[in-house]
């Protein structure tokens, strides 16, 4: 839950910034996301301009109506929880690899969008501290599984920001590299229990 909030609630926190950036014309002569963020973190100007461009909004709004719609289908599919968190992570990852790799702008753009797929395993992740701890422990667990997201909430928004200012390339990496650590460590929980037949 830490990493998977530190992610949501910390790095996607600049996604509209970075793609309003990315899509200025000013910028076209630079090819990756931390080429162009580079560019504006050694800009010694003191003007701030808190514009966002329309192909900004475009994206963030139609990334955001397919992505929901895609965590919502995936949720009510009969897709195993594990395998459900274990899949997120991995494509999130891979998303961040290629929102650093990519030269072209509009696919970097749905790369940082894709990082909102994250939404997908609170549930499950929920789900899991009610599965894995005793009855009257249940709600002490998911207390304290929301408060371990809530930390990894507040650490992912300052430290995306620091760390996306200093190393951009780092960073990305480093989320990316987080997520595949999830994904490995989401191959340890349990199995979902089978419905039982009473007949």
């Amino acid at each position: 839950m830490f990493g998977l909030l530190s992610l949501l609630n910390g790095l996607y926190l600049f996604t509209p910034d970075t793609i309003n950036k990315l899509l200025k014309p000013s910028n076209t002569a630079y090819g990756t996301i931390c080429e162009v963020i580079n560019l504006h973190v050694n800009t010694t100007s003191t003007r701030c301009n808190a514009t966002i461009s329309r192909g900004t909004f475009e994206i963030m709004v139609c990334a955001t109506l397919v992505y929901g719609a895609l965590v919502l289908l995936l949720s009510l599919t009969p897709v195993s929880k594990k395998a459900q968190l274990i899949i997120m992570f991995l494509l999130v990852g891979a998303a961040c690899i290629n929102a650093e790799l990519t030269t072209n702008r509009l696919v970097a753009g749905i790369s940082m969008s894709a990082l909102q797929i994250t939404a997908l395993g609170l549930g499950p992740l929920t789900a899991y501290a009610v599965h894995l701890f005793p009855t009257n422990l249940r709600g002490t667990a998911v207390g304290a599984v929301l408060m371990f997201g809530r930390l990894g909430s507040v650490v992912g928004a300052n430290a995306a920001g620091i760390f996306l200012a200093r190393s951009c390339t780092a960073t990305l990496y480093g989320f990316a590299a987080m997520l595949f650590l999830c994904a490995a460590l989401s191959t340890l929980l349990p199995k979902d229990k089978q419905p039982r037949n009473d007949r």
